[in-house]
């Protein structure tokens, strides 16, 4: 039997839904700052080489971002703001998928620690106002005890 004591590590997916997540509203034409996932106290994240990254984004109407026109960032950062870490980058359209094929999921090529606390940030520069309500974000991971290696 399995119980909460002895559980170091589990699959995780970070999305829109989770209560960690704060979605906000993305200015058109400017890098914005729409969604930041806090770490609980005493957990920690690792994304491992292989995970996966991918979101739609959407405005009020809601019309989705053109890809080829916007562009987004992922980063770590500390609780306080005053560090940052980029670990993604690129055109919206290497992460706007449909979430229904894995093969054409955009994949972590390194891996990295997250720790309690500290936050994952997801900056997009769109063409549109991106409404934070219509923001779909998954990313997978991997769950444990902040100062366990897993």
């Amino acid at each position: 039997m399995t119980t909460r004591q002895n559980i170091i590590s589990q699959e995780w997916r970070v999305t829109q839904l989770d209560s960690n997540w704060v979605g906000s509203d993305g200015v058109a034409g400017v890098q914005s700052r729409v969604g930041v996932y806090t770490v609980p106290n005493a957990t920690a994240l690792r994304i491992r080489s292989g995970d996966v990254l991918a979101m739609q984004l959407f405005d009020v109407t809601p019309t989705e971002l053109s890809g080829s026109l916007s562009s987004f960032s992922l980063r770590i950062t500390d609780a306080n703001g005053l560090s940052m870490r980029e670990i993604a980058n690129g055109n919206y359209n290497l992460v706007n998928q449909t979430f229904t094929d894995r093969n054409n999921l955009w994949a972590f090529s390194s891996s990295y620690y997250i720790m309690a606390n500290q936050k994952l940030e997801l900056w997009v520069n769109g063409d549109l106002a991106i409404e934070s309500d219509n923001t779909v974000f998954m990313m997978s991971s991997l769950q444990g005890t902040d100062g366990v290696l897993f």
